[in-house]
């Protein structure tokens, strides 16, 4: 079983295992199981690692069309250490694939202000 397989697993690569449990639940429709192993994930998960079960969860959020939630989740990456770059992409995509264009330029300014850098934010 999964939970065999997370316990067999050493503490810092467990949460992994409860990420792609997740998708799984995700894929079969039980958004409650998702949402469970997600906070598992994130409970386990080591501090360098936390904004990839946060972009992780906003996605799952999305796909069951719950976007404030999606929202929230990739807050919570924004306050995550690091201001990683990827979370300003997610979002920046996320908001164009609701229609929300406005937001996603704005993001993407906010992101190029701190990223100026990336390539990939200049393209998205």
């Amino acid at each position: 079983s999964i939970g065999n397989a997370a316990f067999c697993c050493p503490k810092h690569l467990r949460w992994k295992v409860w990420l792609l449990a997740a998708r799984s639940e995700l894929w079969d429709g039980s958004a409650d199981t998702c949402r469970k192993l997600l906070a598992q994930a994130q409970s386990d998960a080591p501090s360098r690692v936390q904004v990839a079960v946060c972009i992780e969860r906003a996605r799952a959020e999305e796909f069951l069309d719950c976007f404030d939630e999606a929202r929230e989740a990739l807050q919570e990456a924004h306050a995550c250490e690091g201001h990683d770059w990827k979370v300003y992409l997610e979002h920046i995509f996320m908001e164009a694939r609701q229609g929300c264009l406005k937001v996603a330029k704005e993001v993407t300014l906010n992101a190029l202000e701190l990223h100026p850098a990336t390539g990939r934010l200049w393209s998205a």
